[in-house]
C-alpha cells in the first residue's frame, strides 16, 4: 500500500445522511461526553473519562497519528 496517498490529506468522507471528517478541537465536548460514560466505555481498554482535558488530549494524539502516518480517526 502506498501511504504517501492515504496521508497525503485527511480523508473526508460525505454522503446524503453522514459526514466524517477529521476531528477538531471544538468537538472536545463530544467526545468527553461519549468517553466519559462508564457504560459505553465498560469494553474499552481504558478507564473512562473524568476530565474535558482527557477528550483535548485523545484529540491531539488522534491528530498526531494521522501526522505520523500510524492511524486515521474520524469524527
Amino acid at each position: 500500500m502506498n501511504l504517501d496517498c492515504v496521508f497525503q490529506a485527511f480523508p473526508h468522507l460525505e454522503t446524503e445522511r453522514l459526514v466524517l471528517r477529521r476531528l477538531r478541537p471544538s468537538d472536545a465536548e463530544s467526545v468527553f461526553a461519549i468517553l466519559s460514560d462508564r457504560e459505553l466505555t465498560r469494553f474499552y481498554d481504558d478507564e473512562a473519562f473524568t476530565e474535558i482535558s482527557q477528550a483535548r488530549d485523545q484529540i491531539e494524539a488522534w491528530d498526531r497519528g494521522f501526522d505520523e502516518w500510524r492511524s486515521i480517526r474520524w469524527g
